[in-house]
């Protein structure tokens, strides 16, 4: 695909606007009852430890963690 400088821009402009936002976001920590629902709810699937090479947005920016089995990548 080939853009121009205009659209290149806007495209840059809109990451970083996004990029901004997203930074404003913050996700407490889970209350025991929540746990307690996600555990009653998705207590019969399984969960993998996953790895990717660099940080990645479904592992909340790092490289490792745990995935279930519905939302893990392939092996």
């Amino acid at each position: 695909m080939h853009a121009n400088l205009s659209v290149a821009r806007g495209i840059i402009g809109d990451e970083l606007r996004r990029a901004r936002i997203e930074s404003k976001f913050r996700v407490s920590a889970p209350s025991a009852r929540a746990i307690a629902d996600f555990h009653d709810t998705y207590g019969d699937l399984q969960a993998r430890l996953v790895q990717a090479k660099s940080g990645t947005p479904w592992l909340g920016g790092r490289r490792a963690g745990y995935a279930v089995e519905s939302a893990a990548p392939p092996s």
